[in-house]
């Protein structure tokens, strides 16, 4: 078996990999843009729970009004956590001052 040995002159290189500089500089850039990005996505997901609660509440209120309507009273506390769900009517609890996150002024666009 015979093998064949490449010579090359003094002016070809061969380059197979990144550099460590390279792989430095690519990280930092990568970090950077994780720095801009993550806040602003976390601050998004926190919004959309904002909405999602108020929307719950409305949903409540709503369902309490149906109730009144149909029985002439106010829902106790505990028919109402039986027509709503726990869940929800936990939600309704937590949040039923909270104001309109979609409101004017509210911060949240």
């Amino acid at each position: 078996m015979v093998f064949k040995i490449k010579t090359l002159s003094k002016n070809t290189s061969i380059r197979s990999a990144f550099t460590l500089i390279e792989m430095v500089i690519v990280l930092f850039i990568i970090s950077a843009l994780l720095l801009l990005f993550v806040p602003n996505l976390i601050k998004k997901g926190e919004v959309a729970q904002k909405r999602s609660n108020y929307s719950v509440v409305e949903v409540v209120k709503q369902e309490k009004e149906v109730y009144k309507a149909e029985h002439g009273k106010e829902p106790s506390e505990s028919e109402l956590k039986s027509i709503v769900g726990e869940r929800r009517y936990d939600i309704y609890i937590k949040h039923q001052n909270d104001s309109d996150p979609d409101a004017p002024g509210s911060g949240n666009d």
